[in-house]
């Protein structure tokens, strides 16, 4: 049983204690600031636990790279949105045609590049 646990076990033996002596004259002059501590407390461990049983597993790079994907996602649909508004007021099938093409190119990059290309 790690050291957390034996905590939590004290926090809560603490607490029943408080609320079973709440008539003694010393808890009822420290009871509003046991209110505050207790919780307190409490989160204090938990969130200890929570960090060593590797709650916190999203490093900065994992984040980074996430991100970075999303952001060329939405890229890519403003860039593919751009050339079918452009398209549709134009009423072109060529730039359309092209746009079909380009949506089949496996490669994000190269997509990218070709989307930029042909918004202008």
């Amino acid at each position: 049983m790690s050291w957390e646990w034996v905590g939590l076990c004290v926090i809560a033996i603490i607490a029943v204690l408080l609320i079973v002596f709440r008539k003694n004259p010393f808890v009822k002059k420290y009871w509003k600031y046991a209110l505050i501590l207790i919780p307190a407390a409490v989160v204090l461990v938990l969130v200890i636990i929570n960090k060593r049983q590797g709650g916190g597993t999203n490093t900065p790079d994992d984040l980074g790279g996430a991100i970075q994907d999303i952001k060329d996602d939405l890229h890519e649909a403003n860039l593919t949105a751009s050339v079918e508004v452009t398209a549709a007021k134009e009423k072109n099938k060529e730039t359309l045609q092209k746009l079909a093409e380009i949506k089949q190119i496996a490669d994000k990059r190269e997509r990218l590049r070709r989307l930029a290309a042909l918004v202008g």
